[in-house]
């Protein structure tokens, strides 16, 4: 219904909702747009949820050509891995508010969604669409502090200049 993103290294969040103009096949080819051009996709649970279900609105429902080979970065992932039990918390937003990383702005709220697609809820639609940017600006966040533990981790590529583009490791 909603898909927000952005890219690394630029600040603006991308708003996506099947509701904008154009509709739900519209909004479909634009995630599959967006999907195509990226080497890695970072999400929390990303490879358990996301990732799956836009598979089968991607190419089931929407019948849109397979994507280009992408990495994943699923954050729950190393946390369980890295830390077991010694983060018991591996929720994004209890996690980043343990280590002091900016986190979710809102909660979920299922009838906010329902009222969003069914009775076209203006207020519903703008609060879910900021609670979807704000996961990933807090994705981001959650990203960067867990690059030293990513086993393999996908080369950025990106110039270095700041603590954000650097690795935390190696500089």
């Amino acid at each position: 219904t909603i898909v927000c993103a952005k890219w690394y290294d630029r600040p603006d969040v991308i708003r996506l909702a099947e509701w904008d103009k154009g509709g739900r096949k519209t909004f479909l080819r634009e995630v599959h747009r967006l999907m195509e051009q990226a080497d890695i996709i970072v999400g929390h649970n990303v490879d358990g949820a996301d990732i799956p279900w836009l598979m089968g609105d991607l190419h089931i429902e929407a019948g849109l050509p397979p994507l280009p080979p992408f990495k994943t970065v699923d954050t729950l992932k190393v946390l369980r891995r890295q830390f077991k039990s010694g983060a018991p918390f591996k929720g994004l937003d209890a996690f980043c508010q343990i280590v002091g990383i900016p986190s979710k702005t809102d909660k979920y709220d299922r009838a906010a969604m329902e009222r969003a697609v069914t009775e076209k809820s203006a207020e519903d639609r703008q609060r879910l669409t900021d609670y979807c940017c704000g996961d990933v600006v807090a994705t981001q966040g959650l990203f960067d502090y867990l690059r030293p533990h990513i086993k393999n981790h996908p080369a950025l590529f990106i110039d270095g200049k700041d603590k954000l583009t650097s690795c935390h490791r190696c500089g």
